[in-house]
């Protein structure tokens, strides 16, 4: 992505905010601060939640590969 289409989506992003708080009361921009804040770190914490079990998983299928030997029964 080049930096103009960037540096216009991060302004966009910011009118947009201001837009949302600007739908309420002024008392009330530092609570939408305050859950803007929250739903970034819930988001991020559901990407970790969802990434962490492959990453591992992945790790540990090729540790049981190693260790696997073949049994013959006759």
């Amino acid at each position: 992505m080049n930096k103009e289409l960037f540096d216009r989506l991060c302004e966009a992003k910011k009118y947009q905010s201001m837009a949302i708080k600007a739908l309420f009361p002024e008392n009330m921009a530092n609570h939408i601060d305050v859950i803007e804040k929250e739903m970034k770190v819930m988001m991020m914490e559901c990407i970790g939640d969802l990434t962490t079990p492959y990453i591992f998983e992945s790790k540990d299928s090729k540790e049981e590969n190693k260790s696997m030997k073949k049994v013959n029964i006759d």
